[in-house]
């Protein structure tokens, strides 16, 4: 997408702010709010973030990168799987992620991420994880694989 395009498109997500990068906003996990488990399932909520939290991605349009966003859900699922398997703050790994990014979450809009226990697959335990906007927009969906960590 050409520059001129995303700036028509997201004209109304433009802010000024201090953009010099003397922190690295990504070096520590966003928290997670109102975190909520019930019935194979948790919800949280992910900021709003502020501009300043979201630097360096995009110039001026602040948004949260996907990765950062994938992460949250995947730290989400990690807590569903401590409830589902029993094994409050046992270590985990990722297996695999089937990660979709549908829309930008840009900066002030809080981000609800719904995570659903699908069963498991093998040894593997199988969450689905959503994340979207006040209005039901989905910013992205994540079909992710942990498998409990028993390496000593």
């Amino acid at each position: 997408m050409s520059d001129q395009l995303f700036e028509k498109l997201f004209k109304a997500k433009k802010l000024d702010f201090d953009q010099h990068l003397t922190d690295n906003p990504y070096t520590t996990a966003l928290p997670l709010h109102d975190v909520h488990y019930a019935n194979h399932s948790m919800t949280a909520r992910l900021g709003p973030l502020k501009p300043e939290e979201c630097k360096g991605h995009f110039i001026s349009y602040p948004c949260i990168p996907v990765a950062i966003l994938m992460h949250a859900l995947s730290r989400t699922a990690g807590k569903l799987l401590s409830k589902v398997a029993d094994a409050d703050g046992a270590p985990y790994r990722v297996v695999s992620a089937d990660v979709r990014a549908d829309n930008f979450a840009f900066a002030g809009e809080p981000v609800f991420m719904d995570v659903n226990y699908s069963g498991r697959k093998d040894d593997d335990y199988v969450f689905f994880c959503t994340a979207k906007s006040t209005d039901d927009k989905q910013f992205g969906a994540m079909t992710l694989r942990l498998s409990r960590d028993t390496r000593s």
